[in-house]
């Protein structure tokens, strides 16, 4: 509201960009993590904004959904001359959307949890070499939950910050994505499928065939 008064009447613009409620509550949690207070959808964004008194332009996804964005106006004149003073709010579609994946969260993320556990055990029992390609958050998060006894071969990164670094709660290190030439691991797990292709290819190029399991 504050934002809005500033104006003062001039015809504005501005853009919000957030992480998805239902991409990050619909799937397994990897990115459900305690700095982010809040998760939004398409439905709620626009009804915070709309109250606010502004006007949505447009909203959408990005980065494979995982990412929304508003566009968003105050005191832009309409057809007709007029100026619109309330959102144009998604459907309640898009409300009950995010309602259903926020009501199913719990049981799909303890059920993620089990099945990655059970995954990484038996590729390390069948000498697979299991290893994990990504220590971000999405990463840390996912190692914290489903392999507190370390039985993946390796993690590695593209970060060279992180090279030789250990990651919190498990102690994973992290190493460069060459470390996976000698290791030769049979699986490599992302958990962040816009990646995919890019840790496809980038594995061809290091010589290494392993099956990219996506969590």
């Amino acid at each position: 509201v504050d934002l809005r008064e500033q104006a003062r009447g001039r015809e504005v613009f501005g853009y919000l960009e957030i992480s998805d409620a239902v991409a990050n509550l619909g799937g397994a949690g990897w990115e459900v993590v305690y700095p982010r207070v809040s998760y939004l959808g398409a439905y709620s964004l626009a009804r915070i904004v709309s109250r606010a008194g502004w006007t949505v332009e447009s909203t959408g996804t990005l980065f494979s959904g995982a990412y929304r964005y508003i566009e968003i106006s105050a005191n832009r004149p309409r057809a007709g001359g007029h100026v619109a003073h309330t959102a144009e709010i998604p459907s309640l579609r898009a409300r009950d959307k995010q309602l259903t994946a926020i009501e199913g969260f719990d049981e799909r993320h303890r059920a993620a949890r089990e099945q990655w556990r059970d995954t990484i055990a038996r590729l390390a029992g069948e000498g697979a070499k299991p290893a994990l390609w990504g220590a971000g958050m999405r990463g840390a998060q996912f190692l914290a939950l489903v392999d507190r006894d370390l039985l993946l071969q390796s993690v590695v990164d593209l970060n060279p910050r992180k090279w030789g670094q250990f990651l919190p709660v498990t102690g994973h290190r992290v190493d460069p994505a060459t470390a996976l030439t000698s290791l030769q691991p049979k699986a490599v797990i992302v958990t962040n499928p816009a990646y995919r292709e890019e840790v496809a290819k980038s594995l061809a190029d290091l010589g290494v065939t392993a099956e990219i399991l996506v969590a």
